[in-house]
């Protein structure tokens, strides 16, 4: 990724996408890179806490609650399920607490964190012109994005 041109603006915030327990290398979804990045996003959520969002995945309560292909995932995972799971697994990395409030968290069901309905009302009512993205999905690689209308 190139340098930015500007610095991010009034209206930017920084996406923390999963960064929670259930995905720390003790935990049954281990992501090797998480401890890895962790300080660099403590040093970046601690410029500016309030324009930082976090979301976390929400895993099914049971294995009957799941729908479509998540019937066979969780068959497979059924150790992550609500009923079965430390329920200190969903809760954002230790490290990260401290910045809620005044960071924001959103809860999802869903494998994207961007086809949450309250993820996408958060940003436009926040007016949202630019996002900085740290997630799983990426091996944790820094992205911006320009939300053009």
């Amino acid at each position: 990724m190139g340098q930015l041109l500007a610095p991010p603006g009034p209206h930017a915030v920084h996406l923390c996408i999963d960064m929670q327990r259930l995905f720390a290398p003790y935990a049954p979804w281990a992501t090797p890179w998480l401890e890895r990045a962790l300080p660099e996003a403590v040093r970046l959520i601690a410029h500016a806490p309030p324009r930082t969002v976090f979301t976390r995945f929400i895993p099914v309560r049971n294995k009957a609650e799941a729908r479509g292909v998540w019937k066979a995932y969780y068959e497979k995972w059924e150790c992550v399920t609500r009923d079965k799971a430390d329920p200190g697994l969903l809760e954002l990395m230790p490290a990260l607490t401290r910045f809620v409030p005044p960071a924001t968290v959103i809860d999802r069901q869903t494998y994207c964190a961007f086809t949450n309905r309250r993820l996408q009302a958060f940003l436009d009512e926040h007016q949202v012109d630019t996002e900085l993205w740290r997630n799983l999905g990426d091996d944790g690689v820094r992205k911006a994005a320009y939300r053009g209308g």
